[in-house]
């Protein structure tokens, strides 16, 4: 009698079965530390930036002014003539889902958006309201702000669509992400100063 040498397909489509269960068990752990990791980057970043932006003041006696094509991004000058910053720092949540203007300011020149700073002196000579206070206080409103997208990747929404605009900074626990609410949760990335 000739003996065959080999798997059944019942052995294979058992293998195949564990195999599923456990990429099922890991891949979404290591989604969530992708999305961790990207949290701590732009956190990380975010603290460059605010050094940087205070070290130009106390050069310059000013924030710098924004560059505003494309968006709302960080101006060169900090990288050059001196280097405030080795290089802009990009979003580490790159483009976002959305293809509204309004939630995304880059949308528009299909670029992507670093991350989006505004200061107050800008929004004052457009005549833009600016309602950014450190923390969340009503005390002096801050001098300038600098977000990313966070997790959903999407700005704010608009306030009629039951969301937070640009100018509803003061309201940070319904405006600023939270991990305590799940890695992706809405809201951005925000830090704002002096």
């Amino acid at each position: 009698m000739k003996v065959k040498l080999g798997f059944t397909l019942i052995e294979l489509l058992i293998v195949v079965a564990i195999i599923a269960i456990l990429a099922a068990i890991a891949v979404p752990n290591f989604l969530e530390a992708q999305i961790r990791s990207k949290v701590s980057r732009a956190r990380a970043d975010m603290r460059s930036v605010a050094t940087a932006l205070e070290s130009y003041r106390t050069d310059h006696n000013d924030y710098p002014w924004i560059e505003r094509y494309p968006g709302y991004a960080l101006p060169r000058t900090l990288t050059t003539p001196q280097a405030y910053l080795t290089s802009i720092p990009k979003d580490s949540f790159g483009l976002s889902k959305s293809t509204d203007l309004y939630n995304d300011p880059a949308e528009t020149w299909k670029t992507t958006l670093d991350y989006f700073y505004a200061t107050k002196k800008y929004y004052d000579f457009y005549g833009w309201l600016w309602h950014v206070y450190p923390g969340g206080s009503t005390g002096n409103p801050a001098a300038w702000v600098f977000q990313s997208k966070g997790p959903d990747l999407c700005w704010a929404r608009r306030p009629s669509d039951g969301g937070v605009g640009v100018d509803e900074l003061d309201r940070p626990y319904t405006y600023q992400y939270d991990p305590t609410n799940g890695t992706v949760s809405l809201g951005n990335i925000v830090r704002s100063g002096p």
